[in-house]
């Protein structure tokens, strides 16, 4: 799952494309001190996340089972709908 666009003034979940990283508006953000697509690949995640991967780094895929539990748990009861 990636953006297209950065995050405010950090590239998070950008690729880091030739474009993205050498365009003309690379080298503007990068004149300015901005960070690039690419720059801290640890912290900025350009190759994306999974939605149970959400939270603290050190929590990275532990989530997963219990996201499942929830999912069956919310799709067995019986809130259908909207709840306005």
């Amino acid at each position: 799952m990636h953006s297209r666009f950065a995050y405010g003034n950090y590239p998070f979940y950008v690729k880091p494309t030739v474009w993205n990283r050498w365009g003309p508006k690379a080298w503007a953000i990068w004149l300015y001190g901005g960070k690039l697509p690419g720059d801290d690949p640890e912290e900025y995640m350009p190759q994306g996340y999974l939605f149970s991967d959400m939270g603290p780094k050190n929590r990275m895929g532990l989530g997963i089972e219990e996201m499942e539990a929830d999912v069956k748990r919310m799709k067995a009861s019986n809130r259908g709908g909207c709840p306005f």
